[in-house]
């Protein structure tokens, strides 16, 4: 569909995704659209990538007080991964990252993807216990 969609219009793709984590999620669609498509994903009609996430786990500052009395877990699960996405993603050619909480950094999206073609969110505040 996002491939059909870039060839129909002819435009660039926007990919966002809110909660990056590691960074596995756009991992798997572009190497999807790379199987799929080499030529639709480099050179200069390439998406455009969009990376938002603290990269250091939940903020504490947004948990609400019944989470974090119940012993929230905050921390991001593999540490602070703002170096490895960078790393991973050294390759890709129009990618931005945002570092910070949503919704305050929504105002720093840029007008490229305003209006994604795939948007990804992966975002919770939970209890660290289940009330199964």
């Amino acid at each position: 569909m996002l491939i059909e969609r870039s060839h129909k219009e002819s435009r660039r793709l926007s990919y966002v995704e809110c909660g990056v984590g590691e960074g596995h999620t756009l991992y798997s669609v572009w190497a999807y659209l790379n199987e799929a498509n080499p030529s639709l994903i480099r050179g200069p009609g390439a998406p455009h990538y969009l990376l938002m996430d603290t990269f250091q786990g939940v903020d504490p500052s947004i948990l609400p007080k019944e989470e974090a009395e119940k012993g929230h877990v905050t921390q991001a699960y593999g540490g602070d991964t703002l170096d490895v996405i960078k790393q991973r993603f050294a390759f890709l050619n129009d990618l931005s990252i945002i570092a910070g909480t949503i919704p305050s950094t929504l105002v720093e999206i840029p007008e490229q993807c305003q209006l994604p073609d795939f948007l990804h969110i992966d975002i919770r505040i939970a209890s660290q216990k289940s009330k199964r």
